[in-house]
């Protein structure tokens, strides 16, 4: 008996134990359903679709303006820059973007009409395709020229008067695209678009113009400095670059092109493919407009010794001292420079 009553014990308790085993053993390989739920939660968070407000869409031109700038930082040229670049172009700010989305037309057009119809409310019925589209990008390029030029970054060789007018020009000729033509009261919802982006860019052009003087003074202070240190002779001439400024060096271009009668004693850089030599002059071929000129050097103590090949590219710096003879090949008698050289860069 009391065996009996044993082993119906030890049967009990080794079900007990793989029961455990097998519910530790499921626990530990089933899914996580709850935790799935909330992964799935957040997923459908992230993907929720964007609202179309102002603050949103002004926030993400601010940033694809700025990400412009960052590869053409030349303030004082940006409302040109804006001719060649889809600055209303927001689609990679909307996680939901699908460019093979539903409605004709590409996904920059569809949002911006999208914007306008939640944020502005024009009438879902309104049409704006691409030339409406380019229409609004060049009014705001013409925007910008205008901030430009009222913030002392370019003159334009004009007057506010006439900017203001090709802005109102490109207006009329915006709603001139729209078809059919809109009403009274949809044309002002665009007008106040237009008028919001006009702020956003006065804002815009005073930060950046304010930048862009104080980075443009402080490269000029550092430039002046630089300069002066090459001519104090605290920084060495080890540069092409140093070179010019220490010997205040101009381009030498048209001197090859078209030789003065009397050389000027003063200093500039030319550059062409060494053709031959004549004693310690070395004569220098230089390709212009199509035609064969040449100018001719020879080395200081400056310029030191070189590894010249025949053929071979180089630049140099030199005063012009000099002008060479030389004869054409169909007999002409024709002149070219001589620099007495003092930097010579291969």
């Amino acid at each position: 008996m009391i065996q009996k009553i044993e082993n119906a014990f030890l049967i009990t308790l080794l079900t007990v134990v793989c029961l455990t085993i097998l519910i530790s053993a499921s626990s530990l390989f089933a899914l996580d359903v709850k935790g799935l739920a909330h992964e799935e939660e957040k997923v459908t968070t992230v993907a929720k679709e964007v609202e179309y407000t102002r603050e949103w869409f002004f926030e993400h031109v601010h940033k694809k303006m700025d990400s412009i700038l960052i590869e053409y930082p030349d303030f004082s040229n940006f409302a040109e820059t804006m001719d060649f670049f889809d600055f209303l172009d927001l689609t990679e700010y909307d996680p939901n973007y699908n460019q093979w989305g539903d409605g004709w037309g590409p996904g920059d057009v569809k949002m911006l009409r999208k914007f306008l119809v939640k944020d502005y409310g024009l009438n879902e019925k309104i049409e704006i395709d691409t030339d409406e589209y380019d229409d609004m990008r060049s009014l705001f390029a013409k925007i910008a020229k205008y901030y430009s030029f009222k913030n002392g970054l370019k003159d334009y060789h004009t007057n506010e008067e006439k900017l203001t007018a090709d802005i109102q020009q490109s207006i009329k000729s915006l709603f001139m695209h729209f078809r059919p033509s809109l009403p009274e009261t949809e044309k002002d919802k665009v007008l106040n678009f237009i008028g919001d982006f006009d702020k956003f860019l006065e804002t815009y052009y005073t930060e950046k113009t304010a930048i862009f003087i104080a980075n443009t003074e402080k490269a000029k202070k550092e430039q002046q400095d630089h300069i002066a240190s090459i001519k104090s002779g605290k920084e060495a001439v080890d540069t092409f670059e140093n070179a010019k400024i220490y010997y205040d060096a101009q381009n030498g271009f048209n001197l090859i092109q078209m030789p003065p009668v009397k050389p000027t004693m003063k200093y500039y850089y030319v550059s062409g493919k060494l053709e031959s030599k004549d004693g310690d002059l070395y004569i220098v071929q230089r390709v212009i407009l199509g035609d064969i000129k040449y100018f001719v050097f020879r080395l200081t103590d400056s310029a030191g010794e070189k590894n010249f090949r025949i053929g071979g590219e180089l630049e140099i710096l030199g005063k012009f001292v000099d002008l060479y003879k030389y004869t054409t090949t169909i007999g002409t008698e024709k002149y070219a420079p001589v620099f007495d050289a003092v930097y010579v860069e291969l």
